[in-house]
């Protein structure tokens, strides 16, 4: 006889993290919240990422093993179509869920039935350096204008309702990046966001990862303004447009020189610089800055990295990292 289904559906993937597979499983499965089901993939890993999630023997887990590497959406999307929960919570792979977690989300989803997706507070960790920058998003007033200029989500600590999901269509395979922005954009028409207000999430900042690695990111960039362009299109005229991107290519339809784009690009290459990572940053900013505007100001930023924090320095390079987008507008 089969088992009653969980209240929550974990899902998480993985390639190549095998050093960290551990740090994220067990802060799952050492959660206060007890009904769940967490659905962990590995995308055809060249480590030992396979290796370290067989290890565990504990029913809650199901471990799914690809034939042939697939790339986290699709991934993600078949592990949602496994799962059984009423709420489907992700897992940034390597990130860590504080032991309330799932309980703080679900009693937020309990309380407000007109709530779709939760997110908490966070923190931004860099191993490396010993940096640590707790986020606080807020949802309040959130409406889909306000997310098309900014994403309130990091991604791993969300959990949302399965029907809602189901209702935006979730997520597209065409999205190899910004899968989760693009989701937002539909989902918040089937209800309200919500925050918890507590750290209950730590995201460990990975510089090969999607957000930092300057080819990976520019991409990433692009397929952000795709969804937002997306977001102001009716059905048939998005399915026009992801029928051309599948023809084409993300790179011949969204130009990195929007405004927009060029904002994201600085955005992540200013991060970069504070994390710690000078290098990756240069290239970055070397590569895929056209502005003229955003690469003086990349040169003050610069001009500051490793000086002490004062209080002129360190409310400046907050102000840089806040940076909303803009209207798409081509770069002089």
């Amino acid at each position: 006889m089969r088992p009653s289904a969980p209240l929550v559906s974990v899902v998480t993937g993985y390639y190549n993290r095998g050093p960290l597979v551990r740090r994220t499983i067990d802060s799952i499965l050492g959660q206060s919240f007890a009904d769940f089901e967490l659905i962990a993939f590995d995308d055809c890993s060249k480590d030992d990422t396979a290796k370290q999630l067989d290890a565990y023997d504990d029913p809650r887990l199901t471990v799914i093993h690809h034939e042939r590497n697939t790339g986290f959406t699709k991934g993600i999307m078949n592990a949602i179509a496994r799962s059984r929960g009423r709420y489907v919570a992700v897992q940034g792979s390597g990130d860590a869920s504080a032991p309330d977690r799932l309980a703080r989300q679900v009693e937020m989803f309990e309380r407000n039935p007109d709530v779709v997706a939760v997110g908490c507070h966070y923190r931004n960790i860099v191993e490396g350096s010993g940096m640590v920058r707790v986020r606080t998003p807020s949802a309040e007033g959130l409406t889909l204008e306000k997310l098309r200029k900014s994403n309130i989500f990091s991604h791993g600590e969300v959990m949302f309702r399965r029907d809602a999901y189901e209702r935006a269509g979730g997520y597209r395979s065409e999205f190899t990046f910004s899968q989760d922005y693009d989701l937002w954009l539909r989902l918040i028409g089937q209800g309200r966001f919500a925050v918890v207000p507590e750290v209950l999430y730590d995201r460990f900042v990975q510089f090969d990862g999607v957000s930092f690695e300057p080819a990976k990111l520019s991409r990433q960039v692009r397929f952000t303004q795709l969804a937002v362009q997306l977001s102001h299109l009716s059905p048939a005229l998005q399915e026009e447009r992801l029928a051309e991107l599948r023809a084409r290519g993300i790179d011949s339809i969204v130009t990195l020189r929007e405004q927009s784009i060029q904002a994201q690009i600085f955005k992540a290459a200013s991060k970069l610089m504070l994390f710690g990572n000078a290098a990756q940053a240069h290239q970055l900013a070397a590569k895929h800055l056209s502005s003229r505007r955003f690469r003086a100001a990349y040169l003050i930023l610069s001009s500051l990295a490793g000086k002490p924090m004062d209080r002129v320095t360190r409310p400046l390079l907050d102000r840089i990292l806040t940076i909303e987008r803009r209207a798409p507008k081509a770069i002089p």
